[in-house]
Formats: structure tokens, sequence, C-alpha cells
């Protein structure tokens, strides 16, 4: 982590965290199981010498989280104590490896020095732009996901997103069929995420198949881990491949990318350690000219609209995966909107 946002911390600034449930409005199911409620932390850093508090959002996310202190709101052995003490040293050590918590004590620290309200980084995105994103379909049955695509499709969206890999094939492959031939490639950007549901050995005859409907892009088709695997698939697929769950717990970003060149990186602080350990994957990813995006791991909306900013102070022109806000219920402020395929700050 960097530790330049605590330092300016003064000194005897105080720390607390609180969990938060939020039901799922719908569930939210990928071929890695089903989601039917999500548990946020929110942190808030204040001082008695001043007015505002600092919050921030560490949620790590059920499956994929590296993080180990997800008892509702419990710091890590010896956080508060290295926090109070100004321990930068033991404070990395203990957030390096807790990537969630890491993301929320940065967003905490940076939300207090600016002083203001649920601003975390200075962008356009405050000041009325928004940032284009993708229509996201979640996995359920065949026709659920089609009546899904085409609300989607009756708000605007122009790119939806598909999770694939845990119902039939041939059905999911039908479902594509159906919505290309009403809309070709330059009508509708489709992007699919397998998260890791495809066997090695079958991965290459199933992305041969879904080519044949004009995809954008499939992010992890087989396991995190299975490097070998990915390094050909990326050398030989006809969909251009992104990486998602092989970056989590990563000790070597460029290693990794010299050896599986993806065309895309998917990149979720929360998963990664933040706004920094993001931003070390997006250097690494313009020094190889690949290609990134952003996606939301299912944060509220405090977490989600700091990541917004984030992503708006770089002014990015791809399409990002942040319209997930509306998937709770019970979803805190600040407020946001998605409209005309944009996120717009209200």
């Amino acid at each position: 982590m960097s530790l330049k946002a605590l330092q300016l911390l003064p000194q005897g600034s105080n720390i607390q965290i609180q969990s938060h449930q939020m039901p799922f409005r719908r569930p939210g199911t990928t071929s890695r199981g089903t989601l039917l409620q999500r548990t946020a932390f929110f942190l808030t850093i204040s001082h008695p010498d001043f007015d505002h508090q600092g919050l921030g959002e560490a949620s790590p996310l059920p499956g994929l989280s590296l993080d180990t202190w997800t008892e509702a709101g419990i710091f890590p052995d010896g956080f508060l104590q290295a926090f109070s003490n100004r321990d930068w040293e033991a404070l990395e050590q203990l957030l390096q490896c807790q990537p969630a918590l890491n993301m929320g004590v940065e967003m905490a620290a940076l939300n207090f020095l600016t002083g203001k309200r649920f601003q975390w980084f200075d962008s356009s995105f405050q000041s009325g732009k928004g940032i284009l994103i993708n229509g996201l379909v979640w996995m359920g049955g065949i026709q659920d996901m089609e009546s899904q695509a085409e609300s989607l499709l009756n708000e605007g969206f122009r790119a939806l997103k598909f999770k694939v890999g845990a119902l039939d094939f041939d059905a999911e492959c039908a479902l594509l069929k159906r919505l290309r031939e009403r809309y070709p490639a330059e009508e509708l950007e489709i992007r699919l995420d397998a998260n890791g549901a495809f066997h090695p050995r079958e991965a290459m005859g199933k992305l041969d198949r879904l080519a044949e409907f004009d995809i954008h892009s499939i992010e992890q088709p087989v396991k995190a881990g299975e490097n070998k695997a990915l390094a050909a698939l990326c050398m030989l697929s006809p969909i251009p491949i992104a990486l998602d769950e092989s970056l989590i717990g990563c000790q070597d970003r460029a290693a990794l990318l010299d050896q599986i060149k993806p065309a895309y990186l998917i990149l979720k602080p929360t998963l990664l350690g933040g706004f920094k350990g993001s931003d070390a994957w997006i250097e690494e990813a313009r020094k190889r000219n690949i290609g990134w995006w952003v996606t939301s791991a299912l944060e509220a909306n405090p977490g989600l609209a700091a990541i917004a900013q984030w992503v708006s102070a770089k002014n990015v022109t791809e399409r990002q995966g942040l319209g997930t806000g509306r998937m709770f219920d019970e979803n805190p402020e600040p407020t946001m909107l998605v409209k005309d395929e944009h996120l717009w700050w209200i």
C-alpha cells in the first residue's frame, strides 16, 4: 500500500469501523455461486480538532478477496495500535495482505484530507460529466437473462456484459445468437465474463464457438493460476481475453503480464489493494499496450462513488463496469444515477 495519505493525517487521528447489510434486489449469481446479501464495512477517520471526517469502504467479496479480517466490526489484531502509534512499518505489514481493508483505509484517509463530504478525488464526475458504462446481465435462467438484456436495451445500453459458464453452453450460445441476429456488432457490443468456468481442455473450442457472435472480449475463461493455459489462449483465441481473478494477490505484475500477454485487464480496487495498487497495474499495462477498464466488486455507494471519481480523474474513454449500485436495497449515500449508458453523480 501507499502510506502517503496516512502519513498526512494529523497526529491523534482515530479510526472506527461499522458493518452494514445490503440485500440484493435480485440474487447475484455467477459460476462461483449466488449472493443474496452484501456486507459492507465503513471506516471513519476523525480527529478532535477537525469538524469533518473521512469515509472509507472495505468490503471483502466472499470467495475472491484475500482478506482474513471479515468478522463484523473487528480490525485485525494490532491494527488499531499501529494506527494510533503511526507505526508505518507495522501498518504496511498488516495491510499488504488485506486488500479490501487497505482500500478502505486509503479511501478514508483521502476523504479526510479533502475535507469535503463524499469527495475522494477531484474529477469531472462531480461536476456533471457521466462515465460511460456497460449494462450487466446476471446469470439466471436463459429466459431471465434474455429478459434482463431486453430491459437494458430498452434503457438505451449498446454494450452488454453477460456472465457465462454455469448454464448449458448450447443454451448460452443460442441466447447470444438470437441477440446478435437482432443487433449487429456495430450496434451492440457484447462482453462476456466466464469467471474461470471453462476447463483448459475445452476452453479453446468454446472460444471458437463464441467468436461466431462477434464478441468484444471475454474475462477469465479459465481459473486464475492456470497461467500456461491462459497464455496459450491469449495467443490463439479469436476473442480478446481479459484477466480479472488472475490479478488478485499477484506479487509480480510484470512477470504475469509478460507470461500471459492478455488483451485487457479488469481492475477492481477492492480486490487489488486500493487505488495505488490498481494504479500499479495500469502502469504495467500501459508499458505493454494492454487495455484496461474498471469494474465494481459490488461495493456500496460510497465505495462505488470513490472508484468512479478515481476513474473519471483519469479521463478514460473505455466503457467501465460501474453500474452495480442499483443492485442493492438499503444502499447508503451518496446517490448516483444510471441513465443513457452513463453513471451520473447527483
